[in-house]
């Protein structure tokens, strides 16, 4: 072959090693560890978590994990997704008391009731995004909501009423 007055062209063999794809291991509810000791970029929800580069990593809110290997600035394929669920979940009995507030039951169906020794005046519920779900003005000592609409999960009950404000998690095992 002839190009430009070049009677022949010698290539170089490239080698391009791609990293094996990591695995995550859950230990706990926020223990998180790549199979791989070094270049871990650890993802929430497909996006990279700024500084999160070490093998294991702690998780710090409700969501899917995953992680990804660079080495020689080529990177792995994502690692299986670990979905982290529990992170400040405690679970409120009928027996729990803010101040006298009851949230029952707790988990429940998306149906539950909020006792108060006091009238509220506004229930605001949100996600673990921070997005409220409900906001609502009440003018008693008790009052029953429907989430069933919701997906299950975690939320943040915030009641005000006239003892001040309290806040609870509830859970939604539908």
């Amino acid at each position: 072959m002839t190009v430009s007055g070049v009677s022949s062209l010698t290539s170089n063999t490239v080698i391009i090693t791609v990293p094996a794809t990591p695995t995550i291991t859950l230990s706990g509810n926020a223990a998180l560890t790549s199979s791989s000791a070094t270049g871990n970029q650890w993802y929430l929800a497909g996006n990279s978590i700024n500084g999160a580069t070490s093998q294991t990593y702690t998780a710090t809110q409700n969501g899917s994990y995953a992680v990804k290997v660079t080495t020689g600035g080529i990177s792995s394929a994502f690692s299986n997704t670990v979905n982290v669920t529990n992170l400040g979940a405690t679970v409120i009995s009928i027996n729990t008391i803010d101040n006298g507030v009851y949230i029952y039951p707790n988990p429940n169906n998306g149906i539950f009731t909020i006792k108060s020794p006091s009238k509220i005046s506004t229930v605001e519920i949100t996600n673990t995004l921070g997005t409220i779900v409900l906001s609502q003005t009440v003018n008693a000592d008790a009052v029953t909501f429907d989430l069933t609409k919701e997906t299950g999960g975690i939320y943040i009950v915030k009641v005000i009423s006239e003892q001040g404000i309290i806040n609870k998690k509830i859970i939604l095992s539908h």
